[in-house]
């Protein structure tokens, strides 16, 4: 019984004993207002882009791409302080972060541009940085493409989902 009354005062004197490598502190704010998206709130923005009938042999090539389409997010109601506009890891991404086809496979993909005419590879964005109008307004406009990684695209319908999200 005294062992095993030792062995239990010494097991709860060694918690103590140990030692953290690092403190980490947590801040955060909850904001009264985030921007309106093309009218929108809430999550509920969704933006369509339809991109171009293309023919395959434009997608042929290795690191092709073809049907350039400008789309835009129209942003009001914002706090108007630093901002940016990042596109979330969710969904259908490939390694070379494009958005994958969702339907029967044509070896292309979606590849999105960011304001700044830069190529958004999804699984490192860092996000676009902006600061919105005094008016609390912004524009920001991006592209999306036929992307074909290894060439040899197939007809076909293709279709994917990208999410794209806003922090302050």
């Amino acid at each position: 019984m005294k062992k095993l009354l030792v062995a239990a005062i010494l097991s709860s004197a060694s918690v103590g004993a140990f030692a953290y490598d690092a403190q980490v502190n947590f801040n955060g704010e909850v904001l009264d207002q985030t921007c309106t998206i093309n009218g929108k709130s809430d999550g509920s923005a969704v933006v369509t882009v339809t991109l171009p009938k293309v023919n395959k042999s434009a997608l042929a090539g290795a690191e092709s791409w073809a049907g350039n389409t400008p789309f835009q997010f129209k942003l009001s109601d914002c706090p108007v302080q630093a901002t940016k506009a990042k596109w979330e890891l969710r969904g259908e991404v490939d390694a070379a972060g494009t958005l994958k086809n969702t339907v029967a496979g044509t070896n292309a993909t979606v590849r999105l541009i960011d304001p700044s005419n830069n190529y958004i590879n999804i699984q490192t964005d860092a996000g676009y940085s902006f600061t919105p109008a005094a008016d609390g307004s912004a524009t920001l406009n991006y592209m999306a493409q036929y992307y074909s990684k290894a060439g040899s695209a197939t007809a076909g319908v293709l279709q994917t989902v990208g999410y794209w999200t806003l922090t302050y």
